[in-house]
């Protein structure tokens, strides 16, 4: 496991969670690699901007590309920051 900012754990039944943040420029949408990337796929997958102001929930999201990465997209003018989790094995 490594636990930081982006990091990772691996349960005792296989089962992996991965977190982390990136900040993501105006109008935008990024590719990023998990911290590692998930033998049998990532089946649960949830990001969210920061809360800074009352759109923050409306500006930002993610999707998973396969299982070694994702995007981020931010789509106000302005970076945003934006957490994500995610669950596979």
């Amino acid at each position: 496991s490594s636990i930081s900012g982006s990091g990772y754990t691996r349960l005792v039944n296989g089962v992996i969670i991965q977190w982390g943040n990136q900040s993501v420029g105006a109008n935008s949408r990024w590719f990023y690699n998990f911290p590692i990337s998930f033998p049998s796929g990532c089946y649960g997958f949830a990001a969210t901007g920061d809360w800074s102001d009352s759109n923050g929930w409306q500006t930002c999201g993610g999707t998973v590309d396969s299982a070694s990465g994702f995007y981020l997209t931010n789509v106000i003018e302005g970076s945003r920051q934006i957490y994500w989790m995610a669950i596979g094995y």
